[in-house]
Formats: structure tokens, C-alpha cells, sequence
């Protein structure tokens, strides 16, 4: 019910931002399920939501991206009739399913889907949506990219690539080095332009006959820090800040 009224808000406030409030009339609805934790550790509800979603707007689009989680993937491979309605995106971000469990920092008990077991369930998706299965790719500097390998696992009909400028977390580039090789305006200009490593890595993926697009934040989002990532970030610094002000006014009402 939580997840359904987030949408309804939205509607609800097309009027004043200047837009129809009627999304049925709108050639294209889409909602998109992220930024609000994984989606696979809360399946159930997600499911209904969807279901909610897809009974009062019939032409609704949803789009998913998930890390990976065995569980809630198979929920909902045994609920199929939403399938239909879902854009269903995994985050790959290596083609080294070392350095992908690396970057999420998931603990080694933790069932985070390796790559091969990705491919076996987007066939299993296949059973049931003709639409190609989005793998989101941030390209960093110094991971492991060799696009043609994924034909050992996938096939190249049933997903393509979403590459992705990294929107810098300043905490995390400092703790972990990481460093984005894919620039804002490699996205605008639609072309990789940042470095030679870049072009040799589209090569490799134009080669394995991937399809494959550039898919940014939008410029706004960025500019004011508040795209993936970068908002969570703000509002720790905003909390560190106004617990350190806590801290320091209660040292000096004991002083």
C-alpha cells in the first residue's frame, strides 16, 4: 500500500507541476522501482504492488533493477502474470563476478546471483515476457569488461546493455579508489571520448553483438547531487552535521 501511494502522489501532483493528472490518457506511464532498497528482499509486496499499479493504470511500464537475489527472483517467476507489465534490469557492473560481489561489499553468505546463474534465470524470464532483460553496467577504472565472454552465457537476443556514468559518492571514492571511465559527456555526446580504455571496451561489446545504450541521470539530478548514490550521501553529511551540532551544544551547556 506504501509503495502504490508513492505513485499515487506523483499523480496526484501532475496538475500543479503543469502536467495531466491522468496518466491513462499519457502515451507512456512509467514507473520505476529504485533508490528505495532491493526490491528482491521485499518480493511479496513488491508483487502486489505492481499488481495494484497495473489494475488502476492497465498501460503502466515498470521498470526493476535488482542485485540479484534468488528468493525473491523466484517469487516472482511463480507469480507471472506481472511479468508482462516489468522492464526487468540486473546490476552487473563487472563481467568478474569477484569484482561485482567486491563492489556490492556482499558478505560471502549473502545469495547474490553469479553471472551464469543471471543468464539461466533471464531464460527462465523469457518463458514468460518477450522483452530484452536489461544488464546495467557502471563502468569503472581498473574492473574486469570483456563483453564477449557473455556469450558463453547469454544470449544476445534476449538482454542488452545499459552503460551508466558513475555519479560520484565522494565516501566511496575516497574508501575504495573508485573511479568512473565513462564521463557526463560521453552520455550527451553518445559517444565514448573520455579515454582509449573506453572505446577498446564498446569494441568488445559492438564485436559480441550486444545491443547496448548510454543511459544517464538526468543533468539536474546531478547537478544538485541528488542522483543514485549522491542523496544518500547529502543527507549523511546533513545528519553528521546536525549531530555534531548536537555534540557540541551539549558540551558546552555541561562547560
Amino acid at each position: 500500500a506504501e509503495i502504490f501511494a508513492q505513485v499515487q502522489a506523483m499523480v496526484d501532483l501532475g496538475g500543479p507541476l503543469g502536467r495531466d493528472p491522468d496518466p491513462t490518457s499519457a502515451a507512456e506511464f512509467r514507473v520505476l522501482y529504485t533508490r528505495m532498497g532491493e526490491p528482491m528482499l521485499n518480493a511479496e509486496n513488491v508483487v502486489e504492488s505492481i499488481r495494484s499499479i497495473v489494475s488502476r493504470w492497465p498501460h503502466a511500464i515498470v521498470g526493476m533493477s535488482t542485485s540479484g537475489f534468488a528468493k525473491g527472483l523466484d517469487f516472482f517467476l511463480n507469480n507471472p502474470d506481472v511479468i508482462p507489465y516489468l522492464d526487468m534490469q540486473f546490476s552487473l557492473h563487472s563481467t568478474k563476478d569477484e569484482e561485482r560481489r567486491w563492489l556490492f561489499n556482499a558478505d560471502p553468505g549473502v545469495p547474490i546471483l553469479s553471472i551464469p546463474q543471471i543468464a539461466e534465470y533471464v531464460r527462465k524470464w523469457h518463458r514468460h515476457s518477450a522483452k530484452k532483460v536489461s544488464l546495467n553496467v557502471i563502468l569503472f577504472d581498473g574492473f574486469t569488461y570483456d563483453f564477449e565472454r557473455l556469450l558463453d552465457h547469454f544470449d544476445p537476443e534476449q538482454i542488452w546493455l545499459r552503460l551508466s556514468p558513475w555519479n560520484v559518492v565522494e565516501r566511496q571514492r575516497r574508501s575504495a579508489n573508485l573511479n568512473g571511465l565513462l564521463e557526463t559527456e560521453d552520455v550527451a555526446q553518445k559517444r565514448p571520448i573520455s579515454c582509449e580504455k573506453l572505446g577498446e571496451i564498446i569494441q568488445g561489446i559492438e564485436r559480441a553483438g550486444i545491443s547496448y545504450a548510454y543511459a544517464p541521470a538526468i543533468d539536474e539530478e546531478i547537478k544538485e547531487a541528488v542522483a543514485c548514490g549522491q542523496a544518500l550521501e547529502a543527507f549523511q553529511g546533513e545528519l553528521s552535521s546536525e549531530l555534531r551540532g548536537k555534540k557540541t551544544r551539549f558540551a558546552l551547556r555541561v562547560a
